[in-house]
């Protein structure tokens, strides 16, 4: 059987998570629920004397709190992009969340888990795969909460278990929806979804961890599958491993390179 084209489905297009006192946060590496924890009980601790460029506090860099306090987005002024002191938690990319209570200072919670902050992809710095271009939002319609950006996380998306995202999240490549169109990696929550099945409901999320949702055509016919994902030693693919009875690893058309490493498809 020809195989044609092989192209990842699931693109980051609109990498947006919306965030509210209570409210949910869906983002690119999340399908759960959780605020951004604004309005969660921990006390905010006395801020720094300082001379941040945002008032009170900043997000990225860290700025103005106290020691054991984080800047976290303020609930009740999410329109000015208001920020606050709250009690800093310790948790990292790797930790879910349903507010900001849990997360170490310079992460807040959005889209469910623990995610860093960012002004720019210079304070993204988990690895290649991380950049500052996920724009938190509020409110319906969504609106961008202003200097509220957090990172991609960098992960390995061949990995049934990836170092950096929470326990029950797979990692995938995502495409930037616009700009560079850049590749980058991101965790999210693992689907249940084998080889060959179908993943055209909710792209990649559907798809058990270590794999990702690409659209193959045979015969001139297009289908949305899940399939193991493959790293290409030296930019070879054809040298890259793949789970027994998945096929062989073949490069994606256009080619997909993050820092020095190529991904590629098991088929």
């Amino acid at each position: 059987m020809r195989r044609g084209a092989l192209v990842l489905l699931c693109m980051v297009a609109c990498a947006t998570a919306k965030t509210g006192v209570g409210g949910d946060a869906n983002g690119t590496g999340s399908g759960t629920d959780g605020g951004n924890g604004s309005g969660a009980d921990a006390k905010p601790t006395a801020p720094d004397a300082n001379n941040c460029a945002k008032q009170p506090c900043s997000l990225a860099p860290q700025c103005g709190c106290g020691s054991g306090s984080a800047c976290q987005l303020d609930g009740s002024n999410l329109a000015t992009g208001g920020t606050t002191c709250l009690a800093a938690g310790s948790g990292g990319d790797d930790v879910t969340c349903s507010d900001d209570s849990k997360c170490k200072a310079g992460h807040g919670c959005v889209g469910g888990r623990c995610r860093a902050w960012c002004g720019g992809d210079g304070d993204c710095t988990s690895g290649p795969g991380a950049l500052c271009i996920i724009q938190v939002v509020y409110g319906s319609p969504q609106m961008d909460v202003p200097g509220a950006k957090v990172c991609t996380t960098d992960c390995d998306p061949s990995s049934k278990t990836p170092a950096g995202c929470p326990s029950t999240f797979g990692c995938h490549v995502y495409q930037e929806s616009g700009g560079a169109m850049r590749y980058v990696t991101d965790c999210d929550p693992a689907g249940t979804v084998g080889a060959g099945g179908s993943c055209a409901t909710n792209g990649s999320r559907d798809c058990q961890a270590g794999m990702d949702c690409i659209n193959v055509t045979r015969s001139g016919v297009t289908t949305a599958e899940c399939h193991p994902s493959c790293i290409c030693p030296g930019n070879n693919c054809a040298a890259g491993s793949c789970p027994s009875g998945t096929g062989s690893c073949q490069a994606f058309n256009p080619i997909v390179t993050i820092g020095t490493r190529e991904y590629g498809t098991c088929l």
